[in-house]
């Protein structure tokens, strides 16, 4: 259980600062009315965001694994934006599908470094608890 614990606070600190970035960069979101920032890639990071997030939900909360939840979001992603096209209102767009895609593998690299990190120092661990060991039954 510890292992979860300390994964999901590490991608709740990634997610405070995504969306603290998105709340930086959106000077209008609270009424804020500031011409001299300019940023119209806000509709961009938020799909990145929201899929970053939607991703480590499935993941991590839901416990799919991450093979399948990179499949469904990707076709969720691709099914989304191909249905803005038929709406008078929304219009599909290729980029914020990438902006999807780079959400979900993103959380899948972050999860894949995580893995690695945390087999790397419980290797380290072991070997200096072996070596402790041994220093012992060599003393003994």
């Amino acid at each position: 259980m510890k292992f979860r614990l300390s994964f999901i606070t590490i991608i709740s600190l990634i997610a405070i600062t995504l969306v603290g970035l998105v709340i930086f960069f959106s000077p209008n979101l609270f009424g804020f009315s500031n011409h001299k920032i300019r940023f119209p890639q806000i509709d961009t990071i938020g799909h990145f965001t929201s899929f970053f997030l939607l991703t480590w939900f499935v993941h991590s909360l839901l416990k799919v694994e991450l093979g399948r939840t990179i499949l469904t979001l990707l076709v969720y992603g691709g099914l989304t934006e191909f249905g803005q096209h038929f709406l008078a209102y929304r219009q599909a767009d290729f980029i914020d599908y990438l902006a999807d895609v780079c959400g979900i593998l993103f959380f899948a690299f972050v999860k894949l470094l995580y893995t690695l990190l945390k087999k790397k120092v419980s290797k380290a661990y072991l070997l200096k608890q072996a070596n402790a060991k041994q220093k012992q039954a060599n003393e003994a």
